[in-house]
């Protein structure tokens, strides 16, 4: 299958070992950006795409601009986060997962290694938004 066949298969949304951005990290305050740091350099360290915001506008933002860019997997770390050495993992369903850095990292190279389907844009469930 061609590229773009795969694009129009997944609408864009494609599973996270294909998507060019796998885990986007967002900040709730700038303070924490070491933090951040951390984390995306543990998910660089597995072989995971991942990248940093940090731009200047509000949470919501953020997370809008990580959702319509069809980032699989968008990262929350905030002080609890941080003091906790967490993530809260948002995936395309909406839901927020809070787990342990090294059980995050553990789970995307998991998805990654076994090529997941899980949370691609080809699979919907009724109500349109795409199931995980």
């Amino acid at each position: 299958m061609r590229l773009p066949h795969l694009t129009e298969h997944f609408a864009g949304a494609f599973p996270v070992w294909l998507a060019p951005e796998q885990v986007r990290v967002i900040l709730i305050v700038d303070e924490l950006t070491d933090y951040a740091r951390e984390v995306r350099d543990a998910l660089l360290d597995a072989d995971i795409r991942a990248d940093i915001d940090t731009g200047d506008g509000r949470l919501n933002a953020k997370v809008r601009t990580a959702v319509t860019r069809k980032i699989p997997l968008i990262v929350v770390v905030g002080r609890r986060e941080a003091e906790e050495r967490s993530v809260t993992v948002c995936d395309r369903s909406g839901k927020e997962t809070p787990m342990p850095l090294d059980a995050f990292v553990a789970h995307v190279t998991d998805l990654v290694r076994t090529k997941s389907l899980d949370g691609a844009g080809h699979l919907r469930s009724e109500t349109g938004t795409a199931t995980v």
